[in-house]
């Protein structure tokens, strides 16, 4: 986290830069918010980012998600983070979960 010089807080991952859609990030920072239960789809679509974004935008991005995170959850152990499996299988969990609750599909 930043702060700049007006208070405003900023939110950096610099662990694989790159260029993308500026909704990109609000999808995986509301996947939490979907885990506890909040409405993600509503909170995702009054957001300034995800204005003009269609519902099939969202719907790839959670799969590409969910397949990401549950394929990176399936490998081996990570010595430098005991934890990292456990924690991309169960995001790629809730992502599934979002995206299949927005397509109607039982789990």
């Amino acid at each position: 986290m930043l702060i700049d010089a007006y208070g405003a807080a900023w939110i950096c991952d610099w662990n694989w830069p790159c260029l993308g859609a500026s909704w990109f990030d609000l999808v995986l920072l509301l996947a939490t918010a979907y885990a506890d239960g909040h409405d993600a789809t509503a909170l995702f679509t009054q957001h300034p980012t995800a204005r003009g974004v269609a519902d099939e935008q969202l719907d790839a991005a959670l799969a590409a998600l969910s397949g990401f995170f549950l394929s990176s959850g399936g490998q081996p152990a990570a010595d430098w983070s005991p934890h990292l499996r456990q924690h991309q299988t169960w995001c790629g969990e809730v992502t599934l979960r979002w995206l299949a609750n927005r397509r109607g599909w039982a789990l």
